[in-house]
């Protein structure tokens, strides 16, 4: 089995930090930004640490759905919350 270089994915960043964008582009990575249009405020938890884990739970259902809906099978998604 053959590896996988960084050139056989297409590279999204989930993220529309304008920081992780320059980053990214600094380091020479061509990347397309995909957003996770989640309301935030719809979510509620008591613990923070379950506010975290749930909002990047919903937001990891969503990058799914666009990669199946986009035909996105060869592309790794940079995200981090």
């Amino acid at each position: 089995m053959e590896a996988a270089t960084a050139s056989s994915f297409k590279l999204i960043l989930g993220s529309s930090s304008k920081a992780r964008q320059k980053i990214l582009a600094e380091m020479g990575y061509e990347f397309t930004v995909m957003t996770a249009d989640i309301d935030e405020k719809c979510i509620r938890k008591e613990k923070p640490e379950e506010l975290v884990m749930a909002l990047a739970e919903a937001k990891v259902l969503l990058y799914l759905f666009h990669s199946i809906r986009f035909r996105c099978f060869n592309s790794l998604f940079l995200c981090s919350n």
